[in-house]
């Protein structure tokens, strides 16, 4: 299921949310529990009992890892931890780089076997980031290991951040459950912040996604390849970021409160600056989990380079089973090393205005690592965007800039914080024009959502393959 779909906007969020009212605390997390297993199992039900393992398996790991913690016995208790997460990783490695490695080890070695390509569940990266966080956490003594089976297994599974996170660590989840609070304001909040994600979803990055394609079948020119790579930035940017708004605002309305995810990467300063407003709960689990325990910046320049290059190889991996993502890790790699230890100087003396159209740019290249499968058919788009052995323009790209040009303005406005900010000026000059603005602004965007999801003009999530 997804938070697109109709059967999730009428079936199952307002029966969701009407129930949850109603019942006693105790019996409002159990029903979240039932909530987000139907969730899982809507689509794929088997997905359920293995998400059901996963829990199961944790939540004894991390007991143990515990109680040999308690008794002294750190050599057994890494044992434990070495073994849980050996366990949780086979499963990411079995169901997401399976296909990848025999594909490349019979091209290398001529091998013959059989490459299958299996059914990613749902939410498997995410899921399995969050209990190695919880074991990591438990075994560093950080968070105490879970004693109600209910909370840990609502950490895990809680629908509305499992497709897609934002990550959030054990300790901060379950802090949330004894004094879960639903009131007016938040369920309010939640929902202006969900519908703010639906529209960002499906009617920036569907109508962004749309004049992609277009762009994509066409014959290859100068303008058309830049043309797509800026639709594919903006079209990635408000699927995921409009996926984390819903994801936070669901959380408000259930009593849950969730970490925010993006910070409008676009206006960073600096590749360092975009990756501290991108994707935030992962870039800090890997920040915590991988660069930290391998000594980060404090074990000399090349110790640093080492562990920048283990974190960025495996954010590549991470994203997907292709080279072309490993390609996007190094190049990502490059430009922080570049960063860091060639113009650190120089980018402070830089106007802030260079650095911002310096820095989008450079992320917006490497979204097409992204959409270009293969290293042969990236070398070829890079061709295209520099004008080698094609043509400058072409009939679909002058198309597309003329009647999705409007689109990609609106895109650049609304990825920016001026929106926000006018919102928030607005509120505390006429707070009571401000809320019915709001109210009706939320109406609009909902009914033309709910118009376009009729016409079944959206496409499904678009990070979720990552």
């Amino acid at each position: 299921m997804a938070f697109t779909q109709l059967s999730f906007l009428f079936f199952f969020l307002p029966p969701g949310l009407l129930v949850h009212a109603v019942l006693p605390a105790r019996a409002q997390k159990v029903w979240l529990l039932v909530l987000s297993l139907l969730f899982i199992a809507w689509g794929v039900p088997q997905d359920v009992i293995l998400l059901a393992g996963s829990v199961v398996f944790n939540f004894l790991t991390g007991r143990q890892i515990e109680r040999f913690l308690k008794k002294e016995k750190r050599a057994l208790a890494r044992s434990v931890l070495i073994s849980g997460v050996a366990v949780d990783l086979a499963l990411l490695f079995f169901y997401k780089y399976d296909a990848f490695l025999w594909e490349n080890l019979n091209a290398l070695f001529g091998l013959r076997h059989a490459v299958v390509q299996r059914t990613f569940p749902i939410g498997l990266s995410f899921f399995t980031f969050s209990v190695l966080s919880y074991l990591f956490d438990v075994w560093q003594k950080k968070s105490p290991a879970a004693r109600n089976f209910l909370d840990f297994a609502l950490f895990v599974t809680f629908f509305a951040k499992i497709v897609s996170g934002p990550i959030q660590p054990y300790h901060a989840f379950c802090a949330q459950m004894e004094n879960r609070a639903v009131t007016r304001k938040k369920t309010e909040a939640g929902v202006g912040l969900f519908v703010i994600g639906l529209a960002k979803k499906v009617l920036l990055s569907g109508a962004l996604g749309t004049y992609f394609t277009m762009l994509s079948d066409a014959e290859p020119s100068n303008a058309g390849a830049l043309l797509r790579l800026l639709m594919y930035a903006f079209m990635l940017y408000f699927d995921f970021s409009g996926y984390s708004d819903m994801a936070i605002g669901l959380g408000e309305c259930f009593g849950v409160s969730l970490p925010n995810n993006f910070d409008h990467p676009y206006c960073a300063e600096s590749m360092t600056d975009f990756w501290r407003r991108w994707h935030i709960s992962l870039g800090a689990w890997f920040r915590d989990y991988v660069y930290i325990p391998l000594g980060g910046n404090r074990k000399g320049k090349a110790r640093t380079m080492v562990n920048l290059a283990a974190v960025w190889v495996l954010t590549g991996l991470w994203h997907g089973a292709a080279w072309t993502f490993v390609l996007w890790g190094v190049y990502h790699l490059l430009l922080l090393l570049a960063e860091k230890f060639v113009f650190d100087g120089v980018l402070e003396k830089t106007p802030r205005i260079l650095k911002r159209v310096m820095t989008f740019a450079l992320s917006v290249f490497g979204w097409s690592c992204f959409f270009c499968e293969t290293p042969g058919e990236l070398r070829d788009f890079i061709r295209s965007l520099f004008g080698a052995g094609c043509a400058l323009t072409d009939p679909t790209a002058r198309y597309a800039l003329l009647s999705g040009g409007v689109v990609l303005l609106i895109a650049f406005f609304a990825a920016t914080p001026y929106p926000a900010r006018m919102g928030v000026r607005l509120a505390q000059k006429h707070p009571l024009t401000a809320r019915l603005l709001q109210f009706a602004m939320t109406a609009v965007l909902l009914v033309a959502c709910i118009a376009f999801l009729l016409g079944d003009t959206f496409s499904a999530f678009l990070y979720a393959q990552f």
